[in-house]
Protein backbone atom coordinates (compact mmCIF):
# COMPACT_ATOMS: atom_id res chain seq x y z
CA UNK A 1 0.00 0.00 0.00
CA UNK A 2 3.02 2.67 0.60
CA UNK A 3 4.49 1.35 -2.58
CA UNK A 4 2.06 1.84 -4.56
CA UNK A 5 0.70 5.42 -2.15
CA UNK A 6 4.93 6.92 -3.39
CA UNK A 7 3.68 6.10 -7.14
CA UNK A 8 0.65 8.10 -6.77
CA UNK A 9 2.09 10.94 -5.00
CA UNK A 10 4.85 11.46 -7.59
CA UNK A 11 2.40 12.56 -10.12
CA UNK A 12 0.37 14.65 -8.08
CA UNK A 13 2.58 17.81 -8.77
CA UNK A 14 2.79 17.71 -12.56
CA UNK A 15 -1.22 17.15 -12.07
CA UNK A 16 -1.05 20.29 -9.82
CA UNK A 17 0.67 22.42 -11.54
CA UNK A 18 -0.98 21.77 -15.25
CA UNK A 19 -4.73 21.89 -13.69
CA UNK A 20 -3.52 25.28 -11.68
CA UNK A 21 -1.99 26.87 -15.17
CA UNK A 22 -4.90 25.54 -17.37
CA UNK A 23 -7.74 27.06 -15.11
CA UNK A 24 -5.86 30.74 -14.06
CA UNK A 25 -3.68 31.28 -17.56
CA UNK A 26 -5.79 29.40 -20.30
CA UNK A 27 -5.06 27.40 -22.83
CA UNK A 28 -1.34 28.47 -23.82
CA UNK A 29 -0.48 28.44 -19.88
CA UNK A 30 -2.01 24.85 -19.84
CA UNK A 31 0.93 24.01 -22.84
CA UNK A 32 3.18 25.82 -21.18
CA UNK A 33 3.01 23.72 -18.12
CA UNK A 34 2.44 20.84 -20.06
CA UNK A 35 5.87 21.11 -21.53
CA UNK A 36 6.94 21.39 -18.07
CA UNK A 37 5.20 18.86 -16.38
CA UNK A 38 7.61 16.38 -17.30
CA UNK A 39 10.85 18.31 -15.69
CA UNK A 40 8.91 18.39 -12.45
CA UNK A 41 7.43 14.93 -12.44
CA UNK A 42 11.10 13.60 -12.63
CA UNK A 43 12.89 15.83 -10.05
CA UNK A 44 9.35 15.09 -7.55
CA UNK A 45 9.92 11.16 -8.82
CA UNK A 46 13.61 11.44 -7.87
CA UNK A 47 13.43 13.31 -4.06
CA UNK A 48 10.60 10.52 -3.23
CA UNK A 49 12.70 7.89 -4.38
CA UNK A 50 15.96 9.30 -2.82
CA UNK A 51 14.13 9.96 0.60
CA UNK A 52 12.38 7.26 1.18
CA UNK A 53 15.72 5.12 -0.09
CA UNK A 54 17.53 7.28 2.68
CA UNK A 55 15.05 6.78 5.54
CA UNK A 56 14.10 3.42 4.83
CA UNK A 57 17.83 1.71 4.27
CA UNK A 58 20.54 4.25 4.47
CA UNK A 59 23.10 1.56 4.23
CA UNK A 60 23.22 -2.20 3.86
CA UNK A 61 25.54 -3.57 6.67
CA UNK A 62 28.08 -6.04 5.00
CA UNK A 63 27.59 -9.60 6.21
CA UNK A 64 25.07 -12.43 5.66
CA UNK A 65 21.60 -11.39 5.89
CA UNK A 66 18.11 -13.67 5.93
CA UNK A 67 16.02 -12.35 3.71
CA UNK A 68 12.74 -12.99 5.72
CA UNK A 69 14.44 -10.57 8.49
CA UNK A 70 13.04 -6.36 9.38
CA UNK A 71 16.02 -5.65 7.10
CA UNK A 72 15.02 -8.20 4.20
CA UNK A 73 11.89 -6.47 4.38
CA UNK A 74 13.63 -2.95 4.36
CA UNK A 75 15.92 -4.12 1.55
CA UNK A 76 12.95 -4.88 -0.41
CA UNK A 77 11.11 -1.62 0.07
CA UNK A 78 14.22 0.14 -1.15
CA UNK A 79 14.66 -2.35 -4.44
CA UNK A 80 10.87 -1.63 -5.11
CA UNK A 81 11.64 2.28 -4.82
CA UNK A 82 14.25 1.82 -7.26
CA UNK A 83 12.33 0.06 -9.42
CA UNK A 84 9.75 2.61 -9.29
CA UNK A 85 12.74 4.75 -9.89
CA UNK A 86 13.92 3.06 -13.43
CA UNK A 87 10.08 2.76 -14.64
CA UNK A 88 9.16 6.37 -14.37
CA UNK A 89 12.21 8.24 -15.15
CA UNK A 90 13.89 5.47 -17.43
CA UNK A 91 15.07 8.30 -19.65
CA UNK A 92 17.18 9.63 -17.15
CA UNK A 93 19.09 6.62 -17.57
CA UNK A 94 22.68 6.88 -20.02
CA UNK A 95 22.35 10.92 -19.49
CA UNK A 96 24.83 12.72 -17.90
CA UNK A 97 22.41 12.86 -14.98
CA UNK A 98 22.73 9.48 -13.99
CA UNK A 99 26.05 9.45 -12.24
CA UNK A 100 25.12 12.40 -9.77
CA UNK A 101 21.66 10.33 -9.24
CA UNK A 102 23.20 7.16 -8.35
CA UNK A 103 25.23 9.56 -6.25
CA UNK A 104 22.43 11.00 -4.62
CA UNK A 105 20.82 7.09 -3.74
CA UNK A 106 24.50 6.37 -1.98
CA UNK A 107 26.56 4.73 -5.01
CA UNK A 108 30.47 5.45 -5.18
CA UNK A 109 31.28 5.95 -8.34
CA UNK A 110 34.78 7.38 -9.62
CA UNK A 111 35.20 10.41 -11.70
CA UNK A 112 34.55 10.74 -15.00
CA UNK A 113 33.35 7.12 -15.35
CA UNK A 114 30.38 6.70 -17.53
CA UNK A 115 27.41 4.61 -16.71
CA UNK A 116 24.89 4.02 -19.00
CA UNK A 117 22.48 0.87 -18.15
CA UNK A 118 21.47 0.01 -14.41
CA UNK A 119 19.00 -2.91 -12.90
CA UNK A 120 19.42 -5.07 -9.56
CA UNK A 121 21.58 -2.93 -8.09
CA UNK A 122 22.43 -1.49 -4.51
CA UNK A 123 23.97 1.71 -4.48
CA UNK A 124 25.28 1.40 -0.77
CA UNK A 125 27.42 -1.63 -1.67
CA UNK A 126 30.89 -0.52 -3.58
CA UNK A 127 31.85 -1.57 -6.74
CA UNK A 128 34.97 -2.71 -5.34
CA UNK A 129 33.57 -3.77 -2.62
CA UNK A 130 35.43 -7.50 -1.49
CA UNK A 131 32.86 -10.87 -1.47
CA UNK A 132 34.00 -10.49 2.63
CA UNK A 133 32.84 -7.45 2.81
CA UNK A 134 28.77 -7.44 0.36
CA UNK A 135 26.14 -7.82 2.14
CA UNK A 136 24.97 -11.49 0.95
CA UNK A 137 20.80 -12.23 1.12
CA UNK A 138 19.47 -15.94 2.52
CA UNK A 139 16.47 -17.30 1.52
CA UNK A 140 16.08 -19.23 4.96
CA UNK A 141 15.36 -17.45 8.61
CA UNK A 142 17.25 -20.23 9.81
CA UNK A 143 21.30 -19.20 10.62
CA UNK A 144 23.61 -21.43 8.64
CA UNK A 145 24.53 -24.56 9.77
CA UNK A 146 28.04 -25.39 11.48
CA UNK A 147 30.41 -28.14 10.79
CA UNK A 148 30.29 -29.85 14.37
CA UNK A 149 33.04 -31.82 16.04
Amino acid sequence: MLLETAALVMTLPSIALLWWAWLSGGTVAGLVAAALSGAVFVTTVCLIVAAGKRAVLPRTPPGTHPARSALGVRKWIADKLLEHSLLFTNSLYATLYTVPWLRLLGARIGRNAEVSTVSHMDPTCSPSATAASSPTWRASASPPSRPTG
